[in-house]
């Protein structure tokens, strides 16, 4: 899933870089797997910085959940 993200935003692969750790690490949780990307992209200094952000997270069957995050710095 990450690389359809990087393949389809045309992203470069740091931007999902801390996604691709935590899979690596703890494997596929399902939706949860967000949070703990969540919390690490939080642990850094630069999840202060201004800007937008998007959380997705897909679950068994078929549920999506997506969330648009929006900084002000």
């Amino acid at each position: 899933m990450v690389d359809a993200y990087l393949q389809g935003l045309d992203l470069p692969e740091s931007a999902l870089r801390l996604s691709s750790q935590v899979l690596y690490q703890v494997g596929n949780l399902s939706s949860v797997t967000i949070l703990l990307v969540l919390e690490q992209w939080l642990a850094q200094e630069q999840s202060a910085r201004s800007g937008k952000g998007l959380l997705s997270a897909f679950g068994p069957g078929f549920s999506a959940e997506l969330l648009l995050m929006e900084g002000d710095g």
